[in-house]
């Protein structure tokens, strides 16, 4: 028998779903159990749909074998990562991720949301459906499972993912609607031209000028297509640059804002996602999931700065 204390990363979680994060067990077989009391929650019995409380404590009357292979103080380790839940069911999870972390792993052995993901799930087949630059801020979607994966990475093709950001610009943006531009990568930077080429690929957003605030426009920009710097870069082919951005700079290069309010990242956020699971996909969820996330103090910070410029 094993006893594990909810901390408050489990609160409102549905009990046979925890249990599936500790044991190496079926659904199933984790639903009796709960039926025949070999999982019970401050010694006495509870239904699957129970939901945490912190603190709760939930005993599992199994042998060693049916625990997934992860102690008690390495389970209490891995969980504390930090990791901003925005959305959660049994096939996707939404966070919040901060400027300054990966996405994804790479060389550098830093932890990534992919791997707080892992950690958070007890799984190694969660990975990242929506990418985001390191020192952009915002909403990442999260696959559990590789049914999942294969399914949202399917919506994303379909343009079923919708994604919209925030950013701000120095200058007046007069520019709403639809833009497209056709564009390849060059030494880790995405070049864009007008026209339509044989090697080129399509860049397509939608941008709409929120508010100007003293010399510098907040804009709404939803992705059409998804390329890797593309709001970035086509912003700057407009004849404008992204607060704080130090690649795609052509238009900002004195940085009076970012001077002011010690901004060290560029201003742009992933603040809304509308997965539109209605659309065919009622596996994942039986209606349309969306979720909003807020910006992050040192983007307000700028607003503030101009608001009372």
């Amino acid at each position: 028998m094993k006893e594990i204390v909810v901390d408050r990363n489990y609160m409102d979680m549905r009990l046979d779903r925890f249990a599936l994060k500790i044991l190496n067990i079926s659904k199933g077989e984790i639903q009796k159990g709960i039926r025949t009391r070999k999982i019970k929650v401050n010694g006495k019995k509870a239904q699957n749909n129970y939901h945490l409380s912190e603190k709760d404590v939930i005993a599992f009357y199994y042998n060693d074998e049916c625990f997934k292979k992860t102690s008690q103080s390495d389970y209490n380790d891995r969980i504390d990562l930090n990791l901003n839940i925005l959305f959660e069911n049994e096939d996707v999870l939404i966070v919040n991720k901060n400027a300054g972390v990966l996405s994804q792993g790479d060389s550098s052995n830093e932890k990534s949301i992919v791997e707080m993901a892992k950690a958070y799930l007890h799984t190694n087949e969660a990975s990242v459906v929506t990418r985001l630059d390191r020192n952009t801020s915002g909403i990442v979607i999260i696959g559990k499972n590789r049914r999942a994966l294969m399914l949202l990475n399917e919506m994303s093709r379909k343009n079923l993912i919708e994604k919209e950001y925030v950013t701000l610009v120095k200058g007046k943006f007069n520019i709403d609607g639809k833009v497209t531009h056709y564009g390849k990568k060059v030494n880790n930077k995405l070049v864009l031209y007008d026209e339509r080429k044989e090697d080129l690929m399509e860049v397509s957003s939608v941008f709409n000028a929120v508010k100007y605030i003293n010399g510098y426009t907040l804009l709404k920009v939803r992705l059409i297509t998804g390329r890797t710097h593309q709001i970035r870069s086509q912003i700057e082919k407009l004849g404008f640059s992204v607060v704080g951005d130090i690649k795609y700079d052509l238009h900002n290069k004195e940085k009076e804002l970012e001077k002011k309010s010690g901004l060290k990242r560029q201003f742009l956020h992933c603040k809304k996602v509308i997965i539109k699971c209605e659309n065919g996909y009622d596996e994942l969820n039986d209606k349309n999931i969306k979720v909003t996330c807020k910006m992050s103090e040192d983007l307000l910070k700028c607003l503030n700065i101009l608001n009372h410029k």
